[in-house]
């Protein structure tokens, strides 16, 4: 009976093998978690030492800049005028009659004063391109005392000779009928003059000729230029010789 027993497990056992063997299962091993010395080992620990805090940069105080002080511009002080009042007022270099003659105002002609002279006898004018001049008081209609202008240096006087008392003249003037004439005195004999007449208002020649003075040093002429009633003009006689005359006339 025993035997029959083992017989049947033995062949049980036989068909078990005989039969497909199931496929194995695949088992996940979990991962074991890290344990809390590996964390501390991967992360870092923090320094101890406190990181240093920057100390504040100071910003420099501004620099104030002073506001300039306004100057205050002097108001020029007019200047003073006269107006020839004779028919021809003779400029000199000088005060008095020893000087020779640099120019020549016809009436009514307004001149800039700049001083006086001593003997309160002759004014110092201004003239053109910074040249200055002189100029008798019986000449000129003053309005206003001679005290209230400067004394000015009067230049060397001229030393005396022969002639020192007779200088070139030279004149433009009007009639009463309206002409007009150029004339010259003591001129140098059979001297060659140019004469150029310029309107001052607009700086155009309107009159120019070249002539020979008589042997006595006398020329006189009539002057055809086309003028106007009431303009001021400009006249330059220039001799050879080397004299020099300018002559301001206002048109009647």
């Amino acid at each position: 009976m025993k035997r029959y027993l083992c017989f049947v497990c033995l062949l049980g056992l036989a068909m078990t093998a005989c039969t497909n063997t199931p496929a194995p299962v695949l088992t996940t091993v979990p991962t074991q978690p890290a344990t809390n010395a590996e964390a501390a080992t991967s992360i870092p620990a923090p320094s101890s030492t406190p990181s240093p805090i920057p100390s504040p940069t100071e910003s420099p105080a501004p620099t104030l800049t002073p506001t300039p002080t306004p100057t205050e511009t002097p108001t020029p002080e007019p200047s003073l005028t006269v107006v020839v009042s004779s028919q021809f007022a003779v400029v000199r270099t000088g005060p008095g009659n020893v000087y020779p003659q640099i120019a020549v105002f016809s009436e009514g002609i307004t001149l800039e004063i700049l001083g006086r002279s001593e003997d309160r006898e002759w004014v110092n004018v201004n003239l053109e391109l910074g040249q200055d001049g002189w100029i008798s008081v019986d000449s000129i209609d003053l309005e206003f005392g001679m005290s209230t202008l400067a004394v000015v240096i009067a230049p060397p006087t001229p030393e005396p000779t022969a002639t020192s008392q007779i200088f070139p003249v030279a004149l433009v003037y009007q009639t009463a009928e309206g002409k007009k004439y150029l004339e010259v005195l003591h001129f140098p004999s059979k001297d060659q003059v140019t004469f150029t007449m310029v309107r001052m208002s607009t700086g155009a020649t309107v009159y120019t000729r070249v002539f020979t003075v008589s042997e006595d040093g006398y020329f006189r002429d009539f002057i055809s230029a086309g003028t106007t009633k009431g303009e001021q003009y400009k006249c330059f006689f220039t001799s050879e010789a080397g004299i020099s005359i300018i002559v301001y006339l206002t048109v009647k």
